[in-house]
């Protein structure tokens, strides 16, 4: 699998060799098991069984990229090289019955509170790009080297396996710049994917 570095970075002791075997392990290890232990116990608390990314997401970009974190804990680089790691899940999000409106679990096939089986499985989650100033939107357009952007969602509604999808956005072509709002503000962005990316995984 090897290494993969946003242009103009070079290889250096911030590496790491890794493999499609590493990906399975860490996405058994981090996602998986997490998963299935949020399932267990969102069955018995009621309380939401989605998987937390911000960290997980963190680690599985450097095993997909084969580039080190830089420990900062959300406080600086994501990874050693400058990368910009943002994941989001739209597998397990909360749902909504269409008869009353009332949030549904991931597991649960009717409306605890109407009865319903008319479910609105949501799959609407999206990374978040929080510009608030002109110091935010500058570091997106001239500071981050390349950004990663991790999703895990279904094919369908109608299937249970969730899958993990990676893209790598190099922030000095023009269809990543003209998609980034031109004035800063309080609105968050959302990135797309259809014109500013390059699949990675």
């Amino acid at each position: 699998m090897g290494t993969s570095h946003p242009p103009g970075v070079e290889s250096d002791k911030s590496t790491l060799d890794t493999s499609p075997r590493q990906v399975k392990e860490c996405l058994h290890d981090l996602y998986v098991e997490p998963r299935n232990n949020l399932y267990k116990w969102s069955k018995i608390t009621e309380q939401t069984a989605q998987v937390r990314l911000a960290y997980p997401g963190e680690h599985l970009a450097c095993i997909i990229t084969g580039v080190k974190g830089s420990g900062s804990a959300a406080r600086g680089d994501d990874l050693s090289d400058g990368t910009e790691v943002k994941a989001c899940s739209r597998a397990d999000q909360l749902s909504e019955c269409r008869n009353c409106g009332e949030k549904v679990l991931v597991w649960q096939e009717e409306c605890p509170t109407c009865g319903s089986e008319d479910i609105n499985i949501k799959t609407d989650s999206h990374w978040i790009f929080s510009i608030r100033d002109e110091k935010e939107l500058n570091l997106y357009l001239d500071k981050i080297p390349r950004l990663l952007l991790l999703m895990f969602d279904r094919e369908s509604t109608d299937v249970d396996e969730v899958r993990l999808r990676a893209w790598q956005v190099d922030p000095d072509q023009w269809y990543y710049r003209a998609s980034v709002p031109h004035k800063a503000s309080s609105a968050s962005c959302f990135c797309g994917l259809s014109s500013v990316s390059k699949r990675l995984y």
